[in-house]
């Protein structure tokens, strides 16, 4: 049983690697199963096609996601302080689950496509949680009033472009970008 499931295992690790690099369309059951070094054949026994490949890891994505996100905290009456555990928790599963964050973000298979729902179904949790943080922050004082649906999304499109900065320069650090998007949002750019 153990053989079985290293190779299943096998299996998923070698598409993961092959979707983040390639995309769905540039990656065939035929490389998978040569990278992975076992039968064509034998890829079959454990999935009915590339698109089960594909279903499971964007499961996998979606848990693997909800388990960072999950370790954050947001209730202690500080929004402030929620938003940097949400936003922090965000960048790190990026940061140790490339593959699987490179799969949530591609587009090459998101529009038109039967995964393209449970794709945006995972990004708008994230979303989601921005934008009720936010409209707490809102009733509360903290943050101005205003649309919390246009600021959680900005702020998204914020932590999104962070990820590709941390990618890009490794001397920065989560919690630096973490502070930076912070004070951005609480004291802006502009001087009074």
């Amino acid at each position: 049983m153990a053989r079985t499931d290293e190779k299943k295992e096998r299996i998923i690790r070698v598409a993961l690697s092959l979707f983040g690099q390639a995309g769905y369309d540039g990656t065939t059951v035929e490389e998978i199963a040569q990278k992975a070094e076992i039968a064509k054949g034998t890829v079959y026994l454990y999935y009915t096609s590339k698109d089960a490949i594909y279903r499971d890891l964007i499961v996998e994505a979606g848990k693997a996601r909800r388990a960072y996100l999950s370790q954050s905290p947001r209730e202690d009456g500080n929004v402030r302080l929620a938003l940097a555990r949400l936003i922090t928790q965000e960048l790190r599963f990026a940061r140790a689950e490339k593959l699987y964050y490179r799969l949530l973000s591609s587009t090459d298979r998101n529009e038109g496509s039967e995964f393209s729902e449970e794709i945006r179904r995972i990004r708008r949790e994230f979303l989601t949680e921005l934008i009720e943080l936010i409209r707490v922050g809102m009733l509360r004082g903290a943050i101005r009033e205003g649309n919390p649906v246009l600021l959680g999304q900005l702020l998204a499109g914020m932590v999104r472009g962070a990820y590709q900065m941390l990618e890009e320069n490794s001397s920065l650090t989560v919690d630096q970008i973490v502070l930076s998007i912070l004070d951005l949002l609480w004291r802006g750019w502009a001087v009074s």
